[in-house]
């Protein structure tokens, strides 16, 4: 280690040039893997944020939640058979909501209060209540969009009565719209006559000791011919656009840990290309290849490590001043996942820097 460090003191602007090229790639990896994270979970936190685990939808609907239709007496059903332990009706459909000085298109949600139809994850205010009308939760990305706040009104296109919000949960929105949650007696009001006893989806809570998966592959044992189970994530992964919406970070993010692995790989090499010469006589003098790589381990370790930090803080610090609408999310455990992947990626090529020492020559003449 100190021969590592006596030799960033002894080149600083190389060193120096070494870590800001290894901070930016490092930014550039955790935005990614955020703006993934974010496109997988903040664009259908409408979906994969409620209570249960599983959803039930119409068989000839394809996954797309749209053209999904259901009767209401079905989740009365579910509710009792052995591979669930709850059940409860859901509703959809888009709307336009009016402010005095905006409109937009905002997806609305029908849920019955006190039931694990409705969102789990309450920032302010409250739920709805069996009774409330004219009522509202709403997600982050709704206030953003309409400039309103707790307690504020608002219209939709269905009714001329001003709808208060109540409540306000994280980022809940669907296929990027911003999102808002009434009872789903209110809901089915807006509904036309012919389908007003008709939900959307229904949503399962399969046995709590089984995984998500175990619990579908259950359900799907029992549930009835024209029906159709699937976990929210699979669920939210269907909707069109979706899918290959999120797969163009998550592939650059790829690639930037494939790029991490060349540039750490290339800047190292040429190193030890200038120092060839110091480390033959360190290996006439009885050091071996494993003496002369923890040297080399040592000066990357430093500048890796430090370089991901440096990166990683600058794209922490930024996202958390970026807006809801930018989908950028960056919990916890994706700021490890991408620190491990990115250390990975940076010392992939290590055992390459092991073979080329261990074939250095030990006679100092063959330096010349």
């Amino acid at each position: 280690m100190y021969i590592a460090i006596r030799e960033i003191k002894k080149h600083p602007f190389r060193s120096f040039l070494i870590l800001c090229l290894i901070s930016l790639i490092a930014a550039l990896v955790l935005l990614l893997s955020g703006l993934s994270e974010g496109l997988s979970k903040g664009m259908n936190g409408a979906i994969i944020n409620v209570r249960g685990n599983l959803i039930v939808m119409d068989e000839e609907a394809e996954g797309n939640i749209s053209r999904s239709l259901l009767p209401f007496e079905i989740a009365e059903g579910l509710h009792y058979m052995p591979a669930t332990d709850e059940a409860a009706p859901l509703g959809h459909r888009p709307t336009v909501v009016y402010t005095s000085d905006h409109q937009a298109n905002v997806a609305l949600f029908g849920y019955t209060p006190d039931t694990i139809g409705a969102p789990s994850d309450l920032n302010r205010g409250r739920l709805l209540k069996e009774g409330d009308q004219n009522k509202a939760v709403v997600d982050r990305s709704f206030l953003e969009t309409f400039d309103l706040d707790l307690g504020d009104s608002f219209r939709i296109q269905e009714q001329s009565s001003l709808i208060e919000i109540v409540g306000v949960t994280g980022d809940n929105r669907f296929s990027m719209q911003p999102t808002m949650f009434m009872s789903l007696d209110e809901w089915q009001s807006f509904q036309p006559d012919d389908i007003k006893d008709l939900v959307t989806m229904i949503v399962v809570q399969g046995p709590r000791e089984l995984t998500d998966e175990q619990a579908k592959e259950g359900m799907e044992h029992i549930l009835l011919d024209g029906l159709h189970v699937d976990t929210r994530m699979g669920v939210a992964m269907g909707i069109p656009g979706v899918s290959e919406m999120y797969l163009v970070p998550e592939l650059l993010k790829w690639m930037s840990y494939g790029v991490v692995g060349v540039i750490c790989f290339v800047f190292f090499y040429i190193q030890l290309i200038h120092r060839r010469s110091q480390f033959i006589v360190l290996k006439a003098l009885g050091a071996d290849q494993y003496d002369l790589f923890k040297i080399v381990l040592s000066q990357i370790l430093l500048l890796v490590l430090g370089g991901m930090i440096v990166g990683f803080s600058i794209s922490y610090v930024g996202h958390l001043m970026m807006p809801p609408s930018l989908s950028v999310q960056m919990p916890m455990e994706t700021v490890l996942a991408s620190g491990l992947l990115f250390v990975l990626a940076s010392f992939s090529t290590l055992p390459l820097f092991l073979i080329y020492l261990k074939n250095l020559p030990s006679d100092p003449d063959r330096t010349l």
